[in-house]
């Protein structure tokens, strides 16, 4: 990816803003997003690039399918990429399965989950964001909520080695639609089975 061409923003919040969608409120503001860090920022492996990591996990479904398997889920389907209104390097689309619900009981239930994506450059560094938003149909309670994650990708290029390096952090919120009697119990299946 030649990130020289990248959009420039000051915050990880304000380059996601940038990209709105045809979800509406489907995905809160970036900055709540933020404001739970579930997995600390790690290297991926020496030799990865923002292409790479965006040709594994958003032009290949193949990275999605392993982790929709390895939940259990079935009849996964992904709307093609389509662009953000308005903004360079950034796209939207619609994923929906048959999911596996562990929230009050279990069951498969249908899912969907839009997607967004952000590449931009980021006070000066190199960044890819996927934002997801998704809830579950016809499952006790999961009118009243939505699950929100987002991955954060850094680009850098090792001193040492001159290799490019990226990193990954993930966040998540819950985003409660309206007044739910389990919530202390959805948030902490939720926040269990995202950071799985």
């Amino acid at each position: 990816a030649d990130t020289s061409v990248f959009p420039r923003h000051d915050t990880i919040a304000a380059a996601l803003d940038s990209a709105p969608t045809d979800y509406g409120a489907a995905f809160s503001k970036a900055a709540t997003v933020l404001e739970k860090n579930i997995v600390p920022e790690s290297d991926l492996a020496d030799g990865v690039s923002l292409g790479d990591v965006f040709a594994a996990v958003l032009d290949s479904e193949d990275v999605i399918l392993k982790y929709r398997e390895w939940r259990r889920d079935s009849d996964t389907t992904f709307e093609p990429w389509r662009p953000s209104p308005g903004v360079l390097n950034a796209g939207q689309r619609l994923m929906t399965c048959t999911s596996l619900v562990r929230v009050v009981t279990e069951g498969s239930y249908p899912f969907e989950e839009f997607q967004r994506f952000v590449m931009a450059s980021v006070g000066g560094v190199p960044m890819l964001m996927l934002h997801t938003s998704g809830q579950m149909k016809k499952a006790m309670f999961s009118e009243t909520f939505r699950v929100e994650t987002l991955l954060v990708f850094k680009e850098r290029t090792d001193a040492q080695s001159d290799l490019k390096v990226v990193t990954v952090s993930v966040f998540m919120h819950i985003n409660f639609l309206k007044w739910s009697p389990v919530k202390g119990t959805i948030k902490k299946t939720a926040t269990k089975e995202t950071t799985e």
